[in-house]
């Protein structure tokens, strides 16, 4: 083989060489790309995701709060198991608020719980006296008022035949408490 032909031959064997090592580089690189592509969409998904995890978070405490505030005004509803006193007092004021007297009332010894009621809940006896109007009222202020009553009897009975606006009350209540 003459010189030039060896020289051909080299130059088209470095080409060659060359060549493959250019392939494998980009095979190589291109093998990265899209393994770091690849991660990149994952590590996005998993931003994404904990994204709407701390939305679903933040939507998950205001949902709390709300339920906690509900809570709270619910409990306020319910007397004190342990100071029924705070209600025999709110009785009197109310009573002395409409204008009718009324006779300290009546507590039951302790709290109670029957089959039929899921809550606890203590009985009050009370005898009240003046006007049918302003007993009225009485009664109109103890269903607004910020307790859970149920009102188990009710007896009105006029005082005397000449003041017809006079009446003697017994009111028998259920108060629940917490």
């Amino acid at each position: 083989m003459n010189q030039k032909k060896k020289q051909y031959l080299y130059f088209l064997i470095f080409i060659l060489i060359g060549i493959i090592i250019i392939f494998i580089i980009n095979f190589y690189l291109f093998f990265e790309i899209k393994k770091a592509s690849n991660e990149l969409a994952l590590d996005k998904n998993k931003l994404s995701s904990l994204e709407s995890s701390v939305e679903n978070g933040e939507e998950l405490n205001n949902i709390y709060q709300n339920y906690k505030q509900r809570l709270e005004e619910t409990k306020a509803v319910f007397a004190s198991k342990d100071r029924p006193y705070e209600f025999t007092e709110f009785l009197k004021k109310t009573a002395l608020a409409s204008s009718i007297s009324i006779n300290s009332p009546l507590l039951s010894n302790s709290s109670q719980k029957s089959n039929q009621n899921t809550w606890d809940y203590f009985n009050v006896e009370v005898r009240a006296n003046g006007e049918a109007l302003k007993f009225l009222k009485f009664l109109e202020k103890l269903e607004n008022s910020p307790y859970l009553i149920e009102v188990n009897s009710l007896n009105v009975q006029k005082l005397n035949l000449e003041a017809a606006a006079s009446v003697t009350a017994n009111l028998s209540l259920k108060v629940y408490v917490k």
